[in-house]
């Protein structure tokens, strides 16, 4: 065909579509443009046909039969897998696009991830959509109605998000709600639906596609729609919103589940140089108004409680006031807050991006985030995540891999943190679903480098910053978040039972590990071997299903439908452990830090030494007692896996030795108050042996007069004192001057230190 006779044919308007009409300008090519909407049909341009003329139809729907020399260009629909029409138009005319063009083609292809993915700023993607809406014919008061849309008309049905629009420039709502995961708009007369689950209706609906009632397009998950001549086709627009809602919920089956707890310890910047007790006042913590932190020391649904209950029945009862808040606020070991979203059906996503295959972004349904806050300035920050989506057993690798880090765990020493994302670290973690601005909860970690001090991720830090300001977490163990992962597969399942992990050693170990590289980083076999069988537990292997520990894991393999006990253990006592565990071992690390801090002060630096030692002492008196428990549970299962948590973490070794830091630092304590005493006692003695001489001269010789030959009384101040006197003045100075220079010499000791050192207490 020769481009340059061909005569093009205009469809929908829209911003790629400005950017085409501008190349051919450009090329000085022919074309018929009559500026249709979006959805525009080929027979719109059907007096223009002849037999003689090339056309070329830009994203028309041939709703008739084509002129004999006709090509189509676009990118919709059946061709959704094709370059987007301006790129299949630069192709044709051998037109190279600038980057703005680039930009205009990304986002006609696949939206704002597109663009994302591209490098565009904020500022280039908010001007593109805006134009892009212009393009469309979208006016002022169309934006009114989809802002009155949004604020009226949104709901979530079945963890769909489902806009009834009063405008039919869908844009509008997308863009605002943007980066809602599961969105539905519609209204009488059309339906769209973007994001996930779109594919299956691509698929499952495939004919009304075929048959011109539907389209879809995008990158991705992309989108869905029923134009009006499909609505007609179908029925009322609420059944077959309804029955869209119900195909995409159906239920998925569940691959694996995962929970990554980050164990931090959080310091009152308010309090920096007050005692233990008073830093960690739990009654003094508080979420801000707003934040989407509720406190829960009740179940909320009858479900939890049932858990709840069932938990409860579990551990001893010693043990609950702190694994559960027991809304005690007087004196509180715990605090329980969780995420109110999770509560009000809004879909949750934890999406991690690993840059090594742009294909593998995985996106998890994010159940609950809970938090708990202890009195000894340590915490939890918990997720639960669903993979309903990635079967695969290296895809459930990475997922625990690179979703577990929570800072760059080194920097390449010439990509910095760009070498590190390759091999350990996400090249995003996002969290989408939560009120308010979603970049506080999206992290790619561009910001750390050399200089950068040890801080937790972006989404984490947002998190906990909507709690009283002067509350500051750090990291208090490594770079990553502990892993708990339950993964069903059949084939695992059956060779558990049936060889006990012969033939699945080195995957087993990169399961338990949570070693992401495609051979294990243990390249000795017998050291392997022992690894695997000191972390294993087996006692559940006939039924399909193995679990090992080490100190940043805790995993479960299973084959498909386990023991329903196993599943729901597994997601709630075992998990408590955990937490219990990690718990224990971040008070440890916290305690020791404390005793380091306080070993370094001088007792010139600190007039109250003693009394922050003996506070931190009774905190530590209080752990021992209602945090460090040696058994929790009377049930045979729940003490092997306690005392394999205790002993992969290395709980006992490390209070042992705690023990010996306290208690040396609670002696010293005792040491100082004891030459306190021994100083006070040692000037009370000074002053006595001074004052002694003149004590007894002056009980000697009398007070108040002195005798003369005479017989007559010489008053003391009377100006005639009898020369005596000065004899009596003398022999006491002389002897006090001899007491002090003796006493002096004979111990040691200055009067300016003595009286100095009492001053300073």
């Amino acid at each position: 065909m020769d481009k340059n006779n061909s005569i093009f044919l205009v469809g929908g308007r829209d911003l790629e579509m400005v950017e085409i009409l501008k190349i051919l300008d450009e090329r000085g090519l022919r074309y018929f443009d009559k500026k249709l909407s979006w959805g525009a049909k080929l027979s719109e341009y059907k007096e223009y046909f002849n037999n003689n003329d090339a056309f070329v139809g830009i994203e028309l729907i041939e709703d008739i039969t084509p002129p004999a020399n006709y090509t189509n260009i676009d990118h919709h629909n059946v061709k959704a897998n094709l370059p987007s029409s301006i790129e299949q138009i630069a192709q044709m005319l051998d037109y190279e696009l600038d980057r703005w063009q680039q930009l205009i083609a990304a986002n006609d292809k696949g939206f704002i991830p597109a663009m994302e993915a591209m490098g565009a700023t904020p500022e280039e993607i908010t001007r593109i959509r805006q134009l892009d809406r212009e393009a469309q014919g979208v006016t002022e008061n169309d934006e009114q109605l989809a802002e009155r849309s949004i604020r009226e008309n949104r709901k979530i049905e079945n963890g769909i998000t489902v806009v009834r629009s009063l405008t039919p420039r869908f844009s509008t709502i997308t863009d605002r709600l943007y980066p809602c995961k599961r969105l539905l708009v519609y209204t009488n007369d059309e339906l769209n639906y973007f994001g996930e689950g779109a594919k299956k209706l691509i698929v499952d609906f495939n004919e009304l596609i075929i048959e011109n009632y539907a389209y879809s397009g995008g990158m991705g998950e992309g989108y869905f729609g029923i134009n009006p001549e499909g609505m007609a086709f179908l029925g009322k627009v609420e059944t077959v919103k309804d029955k869209i809602i119900n195909h995409l919920t159906e239920m998925k089956p569940l691959y694996s589940y995962h929970i990554f707890i980050f164990p931090f310890k959080w310091d009152n910047t308010a309090k920096a140089n007050k005692t233990f007790s008073e830093r960690f006042d739990l009654t003094k913590i508080k979420a801000k108004d707003g934040s989407g932190w509720i406190n829960l020391p009740d179940p909320i649904s009858a479900e939890y409680a049932t858990e709840l209950y069932n938990e409860k029945n579990f551990f001893y009862k010693f043990v609950h006031p702190v694994l559960y808040d027991t809304g005690n606020r007087t004196d509180p070991v715990i605090l329980h807050y969780e995420r109110k979203e999770a509560y009000d059906n809004q879909p949750l996503i934890y999406e991690i991006d690993v840059i090594a295959n742009r294909s593998n972004r995985y996106r998890l349904n994010l159940k609950s985030i809970g938090l708990n806050l202890y009195s000894t300035g340590t915490g939890s920050l918990v997720f639960y995540l669903e993979n309903n989506d990635y079967p695969d057993f290296e895809d459930v690798l990475r997922i625990n891999q690179f979703g577990r880090r929570i800072l760059p765990p080194f920097l390449d020493k010439t990509t910095g943190v760009l070498g590190t994302k390759y091999l350990e670290l996400a090249n995003h973690i996002a969290i989408s679903g939560l009120d308010g601005d979603e970049s506080r909860y999206f992290e790619d970690f561009a910001d750390y480098t050399d200089k950068t001090d040890w801080k937790p991720a972006r989404f984490i830090k947002s998190l906990m910053d909507d709690f009283d300001g002067n509350l500051e977490i750090k990291p208090v163990t490594d770079d990553r978040m502990y892993v708990l992962c339950r993964y069903e597969n059949d084939m695992l399942g059956e060779q558990v039972k049936g060889k006990w992990l012969e033939g699945f050693k080195n995957d087993w170990y990169r399961f338990l590990f949570i070693d992401g590289g495609k051979s294990p980083m243990c390249q000795n076999r017998k050291m392997k071997d022992l690894l695997i069988k000191d972390h294993t537990y087996t006692r559940w292997t006939n039924w399909r299903g193995i679990h090992g520990i080490s100190r940043y894991s805790f995993v479960y393999l299973t084959s498909k439908n386990p023991d329903e006990f196993l599943k729901t253990h597994f997601r709630t006592i075992y998990t408590r452990m955990v937490e219990l565990s990690l718990i224990q071992r971040a008070s440890i690390l916290k305690f020791s830090e404390e005793v380091t801090e306080l070993s370094k002060l001088k007792n010139e630096k600190s007039k109250n030494l003693s009394e922050v030692i003996s506070e931190l002492y009774k905190a530590y008196i209080r752990f021992v007692n209602q945090i460090y428990f040696r058994e929790v549970t009377a049930q045979e299962q729940g003490i092997e896996l306690y005392n394999l948590l205790q002993d992969k973490m290395k709980i006992a070794e490390q209070v042992k030795d705690l023990d010996g830091e306290i208690e040396e630092l609670h002696n010293y304590a005792n040491l100082l108050e004891q030459k306190d005493q021994e100083r006070r006692i040692t000037i009370i003695t000074v002053l006595g042996a001074i004052f002694l001489p003149a004590t007894f001269l002056v009980g000697l010789f009398g007070i108040n007069t002195l005798p003369d030959f005479d017989n007559q009384p010489q008053f003391l101040f009377s100006g005639n004192i009898y020369w005596p006197f000065w004899i009596s003045v003398a022999i006491i100075i002389g002897v006090t001057i001899s007491v002090v220079t003796w006493i002096n010499k004979r111990w040691n000791l200055g009067f300016r230190n003595i009286f100095k050192r009492n001053k300073n207490k």
